[in-house]
C-alpha cells in the first residue's frame, strides 16, 4: 500500500485545560499525527499528554515550535508540537484528548491518519527532522533521508486576519481551522533536500516540517511468483 491520506479532523478550545477531536480511519496499520497548537497571555501553555477511548500508545515528537513577543503590556506565547501513535485496526469515531499543562487562550487542533507507513518505524530517520520554523519565516525548511515519504507541513499565522491559507506549490490541503492554521502534504518519491513546507502568506507565528517514511522495500513484494526458464525455439 503507498502512502495516502486516511481521514482527518480539527477541533477548537478556547480558555480549556483539555481539547476533544474524534477520528475515524478506513484502514488498518495507520500512523495518526495530532498537529496541536496553543496560543496563550502571560505564560506558555504546552501538551501535557494526550489519550483516546482506543487505548493508542501516544508519543512526542522531538522538540516544539515556539514563539514569544510582547505587544505594549501584553506578553503572547504560542507553542507548536507534533504527537502521534499507530493504530493497529480501523478507528471508528475515536475520541482523542489532549490534555493541557493549563488552560491557553486559544488551542488549535488537526489530527489525521496515514496509510502505507512504516508501521514500526513511521518516520524517516533524518537526524534534523522534525524541524520548526518562527516569526514570518513563510514555512520550515526540511531534508529526508529515505526515498519514499509523505512531507506533512503545519502554518500558523500571526492572525487570522486576512486571505486563506493556500497549500504551497506540489502540496496538497490535509485540513485547516479558520484562516489561521492550516497542514498540508506532499508524497516525495526521492529524498528531499531543503524542502520548504510553504503556503500562499508569509507571516506566520510557527511553521512544522516532518516527514513519514513508507517501508523499505524488502524485494518480496511478491513473493507467490514463480520463474520459469525461457524456452528456445531452434530453426534451422
Amino acid at each position: 500500500m503507498s502512502l495516502s491520506l486516511d481521514g482527518h479532523n480539527n477541533a477548537t478550545g478556547s480558555s480549556v485545560n483539555s481539547v476533544p477531536i474524534t477520528l475515524t480511519t478506513v484502514n488498518s496499520s495507520d500512523v495518526v499525527v495530532i498537529f496541536i497548537g496553543t496560543f496563550n497571555i502571560a505564560s506558555l501553555t504546552t501538551v501535557a499528554s494526550v489519550s483516546d477511548t482506543s487505548s493508542l500508545s501516544w508519543q512526542k515528537r522531538p522538540g516544539a515550535g515556539r514563539y514569544d513577543f510582547q505587544l505594549s503590556l501584553f506578553h503572547f506565547y504560542y507553542d507548536l508540537e507534533i504527537w502521534y501513535a499507530t493504530a493497529s485496526s480501523a478507528l471508528n469515531n475515536d475520541s482523542i484528548t489532549v490534555n493541557l499543562s493549563q488552560a491557553a487562550s486559544t488551542t488549535d487542533v488537526i489530527a489525521f491518519g496515514v496509510s502505507g507507513a512504516n508501521f514500526a518505524s513511521p518516520f524517516d530517520p533524518n537526524v534534523g527532522l522534525p524541524v520548526f520554523a518562527a516569526n514570518n519565516s513563510g514555512g520550515a525548511v526540511g531534508s529526508t533521508t529515505n526515498p519514499n515519504t509523505m512531507v506533512i507541513g503545519l502554518y500558523w499565522r500571526l492572525s487570522a486576519l486576512g486571505p486563506v491559507l493556500n497549500p504551497g506549490t506540489g502540496f496538497s490541503l490535509i485540513d485547516q481551522i479558520g484562516q489561521g492554521y492550516s497542514a498540508e502534504y506532499q508524497i516525495a518519491y526521492s529524498a528531499q533536500t531543503n524542502l520548504k513546507a510553504s503556503f500562499s502568506v508569509t507571516n506566520d507565528a510557527v511553521c512544522a516540517f516532518d516527514a513519514i517514511t513508507a517501508p523499505a522495500y524488502s524485494g518480496a513484494a511478491f513473493p507467490n511468483l514463480k520463474t520459469y526458464p525461457k524456452k528456445m525455439n531452434i530453426l534451422d
